[in-house]
Parts: C-alpha cells; structure tokens; sequence
C-alpha cells in the first residue's frame, strides 16, 4: 500500500486510465493511431496533473490534509525536475514521429487548456455554471483521450458512434470528478481551494451529480437502442465506471480511510482495458 500511494501521489493511476481507454478506443474501432499519440498523450496528462499539483502546493504555506499534496510539498524540487524532463520528452516526441494531424491537434488541446486555466482564475468563488473546474478538467481528459479517434473517423461509418461514446465517456469522467469534490468538501473549505461543488453549494452539487449520472444511463439507452457497435464491450465498461463512480457514492463514509474511494474511482478508469480481451 505504501508504494501503490506514491504510486497515486505521483498521479500515476490516472496516466494509467488515460493508456487504458487509448487502448481500447483504436482497438474496437480498429484505429491506426501514430506512435507518437501513445507516447504524447499519457505524457502530457502526467504533466498537467504535476504541474497542477505544484502550482497547489506553492500558493500557501498551509499543510495539506492529503497524501498526495504532502508528498509533491516534501518532495517539490525533484517534482519540478521531473516535470521539466516530461516536457522536454514531449517535445522529443513531436521531433522525432512528426505528425502533421497530431501537431494541429496538440495545439488545439494547449488552446483549450489555456482557456480553461484563464477561466478558472477569474474569481474562482464566484457562483456561476460556467465557473466549473470539474467538468473544464473532465472535458480536457476526455477530449485528449478521443479527439485523434473523432479526427480519424470523421464521415466514415463509425462517427457517430464514436462520437456519442465520446460524450457518454465526458459524462462520467464529469461524474467520477464531482464525486471526488462532494466527498472533499470539508478539505476544500479547510484549504480555501476552489470548486464546483465548493462555489454552488454542498446540497446543489449532489443534485448535479445525481442529474449527471440519471443523463448519463439515458444516453447509454439511447446508444444501446440506436446504434450498432461491431465491439460492445466498450459501452459495457463505461457503464460500469458509471455505476462504480455511484457505488462510492453511496459508501463514501467508508472510504475516508486511506482516501480509498480516490483509489477505486482512478482505477475504475482502467476497465476499457479488459475491452482488448473481448
């Protein structure tokens, strides 16, 4: 358990969950992804979460009630090296499998990152739905994870289902993101750290996690009823993020220990793996 939390700390769990879902995209669409996307993509998530991460950290001289905080604060200097080194890698990366339609759609990914940092920094308490750090984060991951697919598949037979995947996966990446925030209400009051949940209020925010997750299972109906996946297993595992992000829910008083229900909610995003066997 110890090394599996440095492990978290580092923010490996969700680079995990980003390689797992790439996997399971190009294979059950049956997508020749460059080399470059496998390498850049799980880099590039790595490094948005350290580097968001460090920028916690340095804003206040507070100690953080998380593992994950207190290990990038003890740790800071080497973090910051190692940040420098994935960027440098990165960039390796763009050098060495030059890519002409990833390098249009890496710019556009830093585009839309770059806004959502502009939002989230013009008052962060204000209460206004477009004040909404989780579902800007989630629409980063799940946009990283399945622009190239929507880019590929663009007017072929297989858009549309892709596509609809494509907002069901944003749906509980949103979901999983919310749910992390209601139950981290108290540290985020502690820490004065900005969030949905925190700006709309404690009670408004489970209404809106319930209303996200009642939207996603409609919309898994309604691709279920209309359209025809040559793989099904990928819908089949989103469904079970979706109903494992609300099992936490319901037991989130027995997660506190060891920040479990994190854990569990980062590693539910590894089952599109199992995709690869079917």
């Amino acid at each position: 358990m110890q090394y599996y939390q440095i492990f978290c700390n580092l923010s490996l769990d969700v680079v995990g969950g980003v390689i797992c879902n790439m996997l399971a995209i190009t294979y059950c669409f049956n997508i020749n992804a460059p080399k470059a996307w496998y390498i850049a993509l799980p880099l590039g998530t790595w490094l948005i979460y350290l580097v968001d991460h460090i920028v916690d950290v340095t804003r206040t001289n507070k100690d953080y009630p998380t593992p994950r905080h207190q290990f990038i604060k003890k740790y800071l200097n080497k973090i910051i090296t190692l940040s420098v080194f994935i960027l440098l890698l990165i960039i390796a990366t763009g050098i060495l499998f030059f890519d002409e339609k990833l390098i249009i759609i890496g710019f556009i990914m830093i585009g839309v990152i770059i806004f959502h940092l502009i939002l989230t920094k013009q008052n962060p308490q204000s209460k206004s739905i477009i004040n909404n750090k989780e579902f800007g984060v989630a629409f980063i991951y799940a946009t990283s994870i399945f622009i190239y697919p929507l880019f590929n598949g663009f007017l072929t037979l297989w858009f549309d289902a892709i596509f609809y995947l494509y907002i069901f996966f944003l749906l509980i990446t949103y979901q999983s993101l919310l749910l992390c925030s209601i139950i981290e209400y108290p540290i985020d009051v502690l820490m004065n750290n900005s969030s949905f949940i925190r700006t709309m209020g404690l009670q408004k925010g489970i209404v809106v996690f319930q209303g996200i997750t009642l939207s996603a299972l409609i919309l898994l109906l309604f691709i279920i009823i209309r359209l025809n996946f040559y793989n099904p297993a990928l819908p089949a595992f989103y469904f079970l993020i979706l109903a494992g992000n609300y099992l936490i829910y319901q037991n989130r008083d027995k997660l506190q220990q060891h920040f479990m229900y994190s854990k569990i909610a980062e590693l539910l995003f590894w089952l599109p793996a199992l995709a690869l066997l079917y």
